[in-house]
């Protein structure tokens, strides 16, 4: 990315120029370091959800105009994100969730795991990606190898020793702690 598509880049994020008071009064830039939790938004989503607002009301509920706008807007926006990740409507659900977190506990509650079910996962994980499972299920943990990547030797071990107990394997995208990103091509293999 070059500097100039940066710059245009760093504009379009909502509260860039934001600025924090400071112990003697004096303010300075906020530099913000969440992103993992609470990533601010694009200047382009705040105009949609503004242009959206006044047509917001009850979704699949309502009979009214504004009813029927808000339905639509909110089905078309899941197909339209199941495209995006290359997802079959008709055969995949998409499920929107305020966080990782909150959706992670929504899978958790309705997966219909037995006490006897395993989970696999790895060390690595944020704890959103370990709690959830401990509740429904029995968690076993992957190690990762020396460069801080799951160690897959030990999940195919893992997996053919538990063999048809193991209901799911359960392993992060990109570590917000490390920056790894793991893959979960392979792991999916």
């Amino acid at each position: 990315m070059s500097l100039s598509s940066t710059g245009a880049l760093r504009r379009e994020v909502v509260g860039i120029d934001a600025r924090a008071p400071r112990l003697d009064g004096s303010e300075q830039p906020y530099v913000f370091l969440d992103n993992a939790a609470s990533t601010p938004a694009f200047r382009s989503v705040l105009r949609a959800v503004e242009e959206f607002l006044p047509w917001y009301s009850a979704v699949h509920r309502g009979s009214g105009f504004k009813s029927a706008v808000a339905t639509e807007v909110f089905d078309r926006c899941h197909d339209l994100v199941a495209r995006f990740v290359g997802a079959d409507p008709a055969t995949n659900m998409v499920v929107f969730g305020k966080n990782t977190t909150e959706c992670i506990n929504k899978l958790a509650n309705r997966f219909g795991f037995s006490r006897d079910d395993l989970v696999v996962t790895t060390t690595m994980e944020h704890h959103s990606n370990l709690l959830p499972w401990r509740k429904h299920a029995r968690v076993l943990h992957v190690g990762v190898d020396a460069e801080g990547y799951p160690d897959l030797a030990a999940l195919r071990q893992m997996l053919a020793d538990h063999r048809g107990r193991v209901k799911l394997v359960a392993i992060t995208g990109a570590s917000n702690i490390t920056g790894i990103c793991p893959p979960v091509h392979d792991v999916a293999a």
